[in-house]
């Protein structure tokens, strides 16, 4: 991308993050952010163990704030999906208290960053990250899991400029 994605102005928040925060606020006990951010905010902030290794440290992180805070999972979003909303989320926590089992949206395909993880999984991302397994849907291919269909918009996420090109972007 090019710039931080967090800082990046979202069409109906100030920024990326803002509307992370407000989508995640209403759904869950606490909002934490899982890396470093310019953003100012006043949530508690994670630091990845290793930095620029992929999603899957930030997801450990959380897990074990989560453990440590008598948290019973975490509902993970991407800073950079701007069409993820409450709504879709909450079809995400529906099937999560079925059996508390892992659950990630899936539009085309899995996405593993709208997803909610239960703590029983941190052990095995642990393992994973000491193994140099990085990949969290190769993760998700072998592991039970819940699958929620949403839209491709709703899951769509902006990894380049030309993504943010309203001419290109659908939504709002």
């Amino acid at each position: 991308m090019g710039q931080e994605k967090a800082a990046l102005p979202h069409p109906k928040f100030a920024t990326y993050l803002e509307h992370a925060i407000a989508e995640l606020t209403p759904l869950c006990d606490q909002v934490v952010v899982s890396g470093t951010t310019s953003v100012s905010h006043d949530l508690v902030e994670l630091e990845d163990s290793v930095k620029h290794q992929g999603p899957i440290h930030g997801i450990a992180a959380a897990l074990r704030y989560a453990i440590e805070h008598g948290f019973a999972a975490c509902l993970v979003t991407a800073v950079d999906m701007p069409y993820l909303h409450s709504d879709d989320l909450r079809h995400l926590v529906a099937a999560w208290a079925t059996d508390n089992k892992t659950t990630v949206a899936r539009s085309s395909q899995i996405e593993p960053l709208a997803a909610i993880y239960p703590v029983a999984v941190q052990p095995e991302m642990e393992t994973n990250i000491a193994l140099g397994r990085r990949s969290l849907t190769r993760w998700l291919e072998a592991t039970p899991h819940h699958a929620v269909a949403l839209s491709e918009q709703s899951c769509r996420n902006i990894n380049t400029p030309d993504d943010l090109n309203p001419s290109t972007s659908h939504g709002y």
